[in-house]
């Protein structure tokens, strides 16, 4: 029997793709794993995995008193699990994770998804934000394994805490059964992930009063789910956009592929949005879709470096209208930005860091 593993994380593991590889890898190498998340009251039942998942059923879905109660709960759960090796997902689930981990003498690895301390609804709460700076400061010296998303948020954590960061990009594993060639179906362009805001999905839909002749799908679910049918409507776009909901993950890259452009326009607002590199963006790479991205420096630099789309400089619904219509009119330069994403393609991939991802396991 391999080394048993246990990988914790807040969300109810229906779309989190990044666990599912860090799973898929690990149980592909003899591991034996276990991931553990919650059972919302919207969560759909989970398809059969190779590995093993459990949900832990909650009576606050949110804020604080949610926050409290699945620590609290996870805190017991983790303590009587038999296991090698302890994951905690992102800070939120650090704290039960260490102490377990100090309690029964566990591995633990840590795995940041994101500038936490950094997010819009930390940066906006400060006297939250200073709780969970406060938890970092107090293990983050402790952490033996440690890795992150990319180089940037790896180096300000090296720098802060003086230890070593490992980077381990949420690149999609690679696709052989991408057709490149120019789609004949109805042009489509595609937002998934979640909803939420400062990801730009409001400007994809007011872009859509300046289009002709295409459709808007948002596969996805989230906090301003409800805003965005009340924009469509304002603008009398409504009929332009299908909202596909939240779908599984395993079922994700057969819609990701029928798409014509994919949208990745998140804002510069606060510094985690900063240096991110969204999933959906490489998503679209693998999918062979040429992307129109916003000038974040991770999107930017992926965009321009492999020819794969524009970068929106101009944050308006009229310049994004724009930059699209020459996308989809000019034949050639979108064959080109679809030939591409090939090339793209084998450099972002998940293969490409599995190696690194097992070193953290090793005992």
């Amino acid at each position: 029997m391999g080394k048993r593993v246990v990988l914790s994380v807040t969300n109810d593991l229906t779309i989190d793709n990044r666990l599912h590889k860090v799973c898929t890898t690990l149980h592909n190498n003899g591991y034996e794993v276990k991931l553990v998340g919650r059972n919302r009251p919207s969560s759909v039942p989970l398809k059969p995995r190779d590995y093993k998942t459990h949900r832990i059923s909650m009576i606050f879905d949110r804020g604080k008193l949610f926050y409290i109660e699945y620590n609290f709960k996870l805190f017991w759960y983790l303590l009587f699990q038999k296991c090698d090796i302890l994951t905690a997902n992102d800070h939120d689930v650090l704290f039960p994770n260490f102490l377990v981990s100090k309690l029964r003498f566990k591995k633990l690895v840590f795995d940041c998804h994101e500038y936490f301390t950094e997010l819009p609804e930390l940066v906006e709460r400060p006297a939250t934000r200073a709780v969970w700076v406060a938890l970092e400061k107090s293990i983050f010296p402790f952490l033996k394994e440690f890795s992150t998303v990319n180089k940037t948020i790896a180096e300000i954590y090296s720098k802060t805490y003086n230890k070593v960061v490992k980077v381990i990009p949420n690149v999609p594993r690679r696709r052989n059964d991408v057709d490149r060639s120019v789609p004949s179906t109805e042009r489509v362009l595609i937002y998934q992930g979640n909803v939420h805001p400062a990801r730009g999905v409001e400007l994809m839909v007011e872009a859509l009063q300046y289009l002709e002749n295409v459709k808007f799908w948002i596969v996805g679910g989230g906090d301003i789910l409800d805003d965005i049918k009340t924009l469509a409507r304002k603008f009398n776009v409504e009929e332009k956009v299908v909202f596909h909901g939240f779908v599984p993950l395993q079922e994700l890259p057969n819609i990701t592929t029928k798409a014509t452009i994919g949208l990745s326009l998140e804002e510069a607002f606060g510094l985690n949005s900063t240096y991110s590199l969204p999933n959906k963006f490489l998503d679209y790479i693998q999918a062979g879709l040429p992307v129109v991205a916003s000038d974040i420096p991770e999107l930017k630099r992926i965009t321009e470096q492999h020819e794969i789309g524009v970068v929106l400089y101009e944050r308006t619904p009229e310049k994004l209208a724009e930059v699209i219509n020459e996308i989809l009119e000019d034949s050639v330069r979108y064959q080109e930005y679809r030939n591409n994403t090939e090339n793209a393609a084998n450099d972002l991939c998940w293969e490409n860091y599995e190696e690194e991802l097992l070193g953290m396991y090793e005992c």
